[in-house]
């Protein structure tokens, strides 16, 4: 089977909502591609008593358990931080970032992963833990699931989440999927895609024998940091955050300026490869007639027909899509 479908699937998904401060429409796309390997988390009251909102994009590589389970784990991780708990956000987001990885690359979460994708569409799946010989053995209604099969689930995905509390933002990024804050209406990034040759991480890269060659490491990725991806970070000599690729997200922090901020576009790469980023802010604002009554998902939806290739022959356009844009509300 071949990366590309024959004709691509254009109907969108969407959800929206609004409080007092913000309003955000979600859309995705699923495109040319085989299957739709992009997640999201929106939570607009995530946190009632500290008053935050919780945005977010993981876009799978591989499949998309590793987005998934982002999807599914990440809000229970963050709250039950004790720095997040304590308000100390940046720590907090970072700490998430780590711990769910751990569990992506642990033996449970390969096993949730493959429970999440091959029980999606049938539910009959049955799963039965069997201890034979101090190895975990799996069986699917009653058919034996080896352990090498779980070895073989090698997805990964970025991560992108925009925390608000009250007139604050925290980005979190790992990869290269991208929050961009339009002011005044020019684009600014509030995050760094992570790309093997840049500097940090090549440096990193290299101190542990890995091969940058057309902008992939070892051949592989062409992402330094992400979620998942356990085939790069396997180096028993070195840690998890010393490994070829690493889940230590970059933190931004940004105050937010009521006559200047318009809103936050965070979205995968297959939104932000086709047109500048400018362009792209340029583009959602002019589409944005009237800030509380512009059906933002219907922006998002606009912005997709734009970019989506008119064939596969083309270099961009051919990716999923998915995005979520934050209004401020004045």
């Amino acid at each position: 089977m071949g990366v590309y479908l024959s004709s691509p699937i254009t109907t969108k998904k969407s959800q929206a909502g609004q409080n007092s401060k913000l309003r955000y429409g979600f859309t995705e796309m699923q495109g040319w591609r085989n299957s739709m390997e992009d997640a999201h988390i929106c939570h607009l009251n995530f946190d009632s008593k500290k008053e935050c909102s919780l945005f977010g994009i993981f876009d799978g590589h591989g499949g998309q358990q590793a987005a998934l389970i982002a999807k599914k784990y990440f809000v229970n991780y963050l709250i039950k931080n004790k720095n997040f708990q304590k308000g100390n956000m940046e720590v907090a987001l970072k700490e998430t970032f780590i711990e769910l990885d751990k569990f992506i690359l642990s033996q449970e979460g390969k096993i949730e992963m493959f429970k999440l994708t091959h029980c999606k569409k049938n539910k009959k799946f049955a799963f039965i833990f069997l201890y034979q010989n101090n190895l975990n053995k799996l069986k699917i209604e009653n058919q034996p699931f080896e352990q090498s099969d779980l070895q073989k689930i090698q997805a990964g995905c970025t991560a992108n989440v925009v925390l608000i509390q009250k007139d604050i933002i925290y980005v979190a990024n790992c990869g290269d999927s991208r929050t961009v804050l339009c002011q005044n209406g020019y684009g600014y990034e509030l995050s760094e895609d992570h790309k093997p040759e840049l500097p940090r991480e090549r440096e990193r890269i290299e101190k542990i024998g890995g091969i940058i060659e057309d902008g992939r490491i070892n051949k592989s990725l062409n992402l330094s940091r992400s979620l998942g991806d356990p085939q790069l970070k396997n180096n028993p000599n070195y840690s998890l955050e010393e490994q070829l690729v690493i889940p230590v997200p970059d933190i931004s922090k940004k105050k937010i300026k009521k006559e200047e901020d318009e809103f936050l576009l965070i979205a995968c790469d297959g939104i932000w490869e086709c047109m500048s980023q400018q362009q792209t802010i340029t583009f959602v604002k002019e589409k944005i007639q009237d800030k509380k009554k512009t059906d933002l998902t219907k922006v998002l939806g606009q912005l997709f027909d734009k970019n989506l290739a008119q064939n596969t022959n083309q270099i961009y356009g051919c990716d999923n899509m998915s995005a979520i844009l934050v209004l401020f509300q004045q």
